[in-house]
Formats: structure tokens, sequence, C-alpha cells
């Protein structure tokens, strides 16, 4: 494998080496529940580093469309995360890092397999700001469309309701940092979310939402 393998981090990486910075909230959340013990679907993580590289030549651009958001319009706030989103699923991914992903992902889990790919925003699930729901996630993803899946969820960083979400919690605009998580795609009989925390006042109680079904 090329230099590029440190940009990805896989599930069985000691917990003392796994930086939240990289992997992100949830991607350190489930870095923690699968060293407990718990029964956590096999995963990796595309660094946030990734993210960093394939956005900082358009980092002017992008701080151009979000300082000329205009809150109080809706349109303005979509047409801006329009932008944003159009500048980053229309990048390229070096050629190097793609070909360590699809290697690693298919000697961990085979040609066939399918996978969820989700959001670990650096700073999310944390217990001030849970962004549950805000960024988008693909479920059945094979391996002919993971660059284009995962060029999705760091476009999903800047959707509309989360740039809302980021105005209205009085977050930056432009320091956000994506890693991507490429977890093996469970087909479930259930799903849903645990909260620790009640997501609308902070309360102390458990909440719990889920359906029959994939989530």
């Amino acid at each position: 494998m090329s230099s590029f393998s440190k940009s990805l981090i896989p599930y069985q990486t000691p917990i003392k080496r796994v930086d939240p910075g990289e992997v992100g909230g949830k991607g350190w959340n489930l870095s923690r529940l699968f060293h407990f013990g718990f029964p956590v679907p096999l995963w990796l993580v595309v660094s946030s580093s990734v993210f960093d590289e394939v956005i900082r030549e358009r980092r002017r651009s992008i701080h151009d469309a979000l300082t000329g958001i205009d809150f109080t319009d809706q349109q303005s706030v979509l047409q801006a995360s329009t932008q944003i989103s159009d500048l980053i699923v229309h990048s390229e991914l070096r050629s190097e890092f793609l070909e360590d992903l699809l290697a690693s992902l298919e000697a961990m889990f085979g040609q066939e397999a399918l996978f969820s790919i989700r959001s670990s925003v650096v700073g999310e699930d944390s217990e001030e700001n849970s962004f549950a729901g805000q960024m988008d996630s693909f479920l059945n993803v094979p391996l002919a469309r993971m660059a284009e899946a995962i060029k999705m969820v760091w476009a999903s960083a800047f959707s509309s309701r989360v740039l809302l979400y980021r105005h209205r919690k009085n977050l930056g605009l432009m320091n956000v940092s994506a890693a991507v998580i490429v977890q093996e795609m469970v087909q479930s009989f259930a799903s849903g979310v645990l909260f620790t925390r009640d997501p609308e006042d902070r309360g102390k109680q458990c909440l719990i939402s889920a359906g029959y079904g994939l989530g």
C-alpha cells in the first residue's frame, strides 16, 4: 500500500491511537463501543485529513459562498449549499488514496460486499451538539460507487440544514472538517437511535427512536 493508507483508520486500531480530530465524533464513539466489547458492525474511517486535502484548493470559493449567506432568506442558504456541494461532488480523489481504500475494503469484506457510508464530522455527537440527522448517509453502497458516496457525504456537511443548525448554535461555518465511516452493511430487521440525553432540551434521560427495517 502507498503512504495514503495512513488516511484509513480501521476498526481494530488501538483506542489510544484513535484521534477524535481524525475520525470525528461518530467514529470516535464507534471505536469506544468496539473496545468496550459491543457487537459493532466492522468499519474503517476515511480520515478527516482526506477531506481537508480535497477542499484545500476550494477553500476560497467555499469561504465566499458562506460569507454571502443571508440567514433570513432560505433561498440564500440553499444557493450557497448547492454551490459548495457542486464543488465537492465534482472534485477528484487522488488515485493512490482510492486504490488503497478499495483494496483495504476488498481485503476486509470481499469484492461483493455492500456498505453503509456515514458522516463523522469533527465536533459532532458531542455533549453540547448532537448533529443528529443533519448529515446524509448512504446504504447498500458497492465498491464501484464508493468514491461518489464519500464525496456526497462530505457535501452534506454543508447542506442547508447543517448551515442553519451551525448558525443557530453559533458554531463556525469555515472550520468544518469531516471524516467518513465506511461500515459493513447490515440488512436489519429493526433500526433505531439511542440518545443518552434528550436532543431537544438536553434533559438527563435516554430517548430511543426505532422502527422496522433499515435505519
